[in-house]
């Protein structure tokens, strides 16, 4: 959990408006862009993330700790609204999207700054509401133990209704 500093700190930023990505300075991945709103227009999201807990699935501490460690200059209330944007795609009444996710055992040991007993239970618990909120959303874990011959990076494919293309 955010110390009582932080907690200041994110209310006054998120008590104003903030910048979109295009105001802040930089530059967005057109490929990023491109999958972002093809994931709200998707049917369903088929996901693998081998070393990380993928953006929507984040709790903010796990966000921030991310950004920190990177030395982002990202202001916290873009962190903020950006999840949120994309969290969307669970939370947002008319989203009907699916999304299927494996998540390898690692990328639950992996974490922003080290592993520390705070950021463990944070991001589980995270995890564990936002499953009990949304029933579009499906997350498996991949054991170490899996028998299998690897383990790929991250990988995204999007399906789609009617005549539309699926999208990798």
């Amino acid at each position: 959990r955010p110390d009582a500093e932080q907690l200041r700190r994110i209310k006054e930023l998120t008590a104003v408006p903030g910048p979109a990505l295009t105001d802040s300075g930089r530059q967005a991945n057109p490929a990023y862009l491109l999958l972002l709103d093809m994931e709200r227009q998707a049917d369903e999201v088929l996901a693998l993330h081998s070393e990380r807990v993928p953006s929507p699935l984040q709790s903010d501490k796990y966000r921030f700790q991310q950004y920190r460690r990177a030395e982002d200059a990202t202001p916290l209330v873009e962190l903020l609204l950006s999840r949120d944007r994309r969290a969307e795609i669970f939370t947002a009444s008319e989203m009907r999207t699916r999304y299927r996710v494996l998540l390898s055992e690692s990328a639950l040991y992996r974490l922003p700054g080290g592993r520390t007993p705070e950021l463990v239970n944070d991001q589980a618990t995270y995890l564990f509401k936002l499953m009990e909120r949304c029933n579009r959303l499906f997350l498996q874990i991949v054991p170490f133990t899996a028998d299998i011959p690897f383990l790929d990076a991250d990988f995204t494919v999007l399906k789609f209704r009617d005549s539309a293309k699926d999208f990798a």
